[in-house]
C-alpha cells in the first residue's frame, strides 16, 4: 500500500518535471531557492533576536534584583523579614535562604516557586540563574542573585517579571 502511494507519487513528480521546459523547471528551481533561503533567514533572524532580547531582559531584571537586594538586606539584618515597602516593580520578589526556606514580598497575589537553581546561588553565593517560568497561565522571567547578610545568613534574592 506504502509502496503503491510512493511510486504514484514519483512518476506524477517525473511527469511534471520531465515534461515542462527547460524555461519552467529553472523557474521552479529558482523560487524553490528563494523560498528555503527566505525561511532559513527569517527563522535565523528571529533566533537570534530573541536571543538578544531575552539576554537584554536577563541583564535588567538582574540589575533590578540586586538594587532589591539592597533593601532586602537591611530588612532581614534587622529581623524585620520581607516588608511590604520593598519595591518589586511589577513584579514578583521573593528571599530563598541557603536552607531552602522561602520568604514572599508581602501583598503578592502569586507565590513564586523556587528551584535549585535558587538555593544553589544562596549556598554558593556566586553567579545568578535566569529562567522562564509559568505561574498561572502567565509566563514569567525568572532571575536569582546572592544574597549576603552576616557570615551565617546567606540568601538569595529572586525577582520575577511578566515577559
Amino acid at each position: 500500500m506504502i509502496g503503491s502511494w510512493w511510486i504514484r507519487f514519483r512518476r506524477g513528480v517525473t511527469r511534471l518535471i520531465s515534461g515542462q521546459s527547460l524555461q519552467w523547471r529553472l523557474a521552479l528551481l529558482t523560487g524553490l531557492s528563494v523560498a528555503l533561503s527566505v525561511i532559513l533567514v527569517g527563522s535565523t533572524t528571529f533566533t537570534v533576536t530573541r536571543w538578544s532580547l531575552t539576554d537584554q531582559l536577563d541583564r535588567e531584571l538582574t540589575s533590578v534584583a540586586q538594587t532589591a537586594s539592597a533593601a532586602v538586606a537591611t530588612a532581614l539584618d534587622s529581623n524585620e523579614g520581607l516588608t511590604a515597602s520593598i519595591d518589586a516593580t511589577n513584579g514578583l520578589l521573593a528571599v530563598v535562604s541557603a536552607s531552602g526556606v522561602v520568604q514572599q514580598n508581602p501583598g503578592q497575589e502569586q507565590t513564586l516557586p523556587v528551584g535549585p537553581e535558587e538555593i544553589a546561588i544562596a549556598r554558593l553565593q556566586s553567579g545568578s540563574s535566569a529562567r522562564t517560568l509559568d505561574i498561572d497561565s502567565v509566563t514569567y522571567r525568572v532571575v536569582s542573585v546572592p544574597l549576603r547578610v552576616s557570615v551565617d545568613q546567606s540568601y538569595a534574592v529572586v525577582y520575577a517579571r511578566p515577559m
